[in-house]
């Protein structure tokens, strides 16, 4: 699973593009199951980052990384399991305006520790959220992002550990 630190921007990039497409454009099924498998995509790319990047830093595995996997492990059940109650669910209901900012919020926890990591590495010394804020919207913005952040996280996957 390395890979995913010594892969090229371009790859990831490309291998985002195609996949996307693929499910968008040649997959029969509803929008909910293309919905569902592109997302499951991208949770699992950061799920699978976070985790190498964990074992690279070969720092202790702490609470943040546990909360990490919380929030993916939560992300990923909530984008299978949401659609099939979304038949249920109007944009006016209570159910609609508890999830939404839960959602946000899982996914802003999801998004910083792989960030928060990668600072962590190319810093010494103390980091706060202001110094990792950016690049939680780099990942946010997928795939553009990833031009940014992959380069960043081959320089860390060069260095010796």
């Amino acid at each position: 699973m390395d890979v995913v630190i010594k892969a090229k921007h371009w790859q990831i990039f490309g291998i985002a593009i195609v996949s996307y497409l693929l499910i968008s454009y040649s997959l029969p099924g509803s929008g909910y199951t293309k919905y569902t498998l592109t997302h499951t995509l991208y949770f699992g790319w950061l799920l699978i980052l976070g985790a190498r990047l964990q074992r690279h830093s070969r720092s202790p595995v702490n609470r943040g990384y546990l909360i990490f996997l919380f929030c993916g492990a939560l992300l990923l059940l909530l984008t299978i399991v949401m659609p099939i109650f979304s038949k249920d669910i109007s944009s006016n209901s209570f159910v609609f305006w508890t999830m939404l900012p839960l959602s946000f919020i899982l996914l802003f926890t999801f998004l910083s520790y792989p960030v928060k990591i990668i600072k962590m590495m190319e810093t010494t010394g103390e980091i706060d959220i202001n110094d990792y804020f950016g690049d939680v919207f780099l990942l946010l913005w997928w795939p553009v992002g990833i031009w940014f952040i992959q380069p960043r996280i081959n320089k860390l996957g060069r260095k010796p550990v």
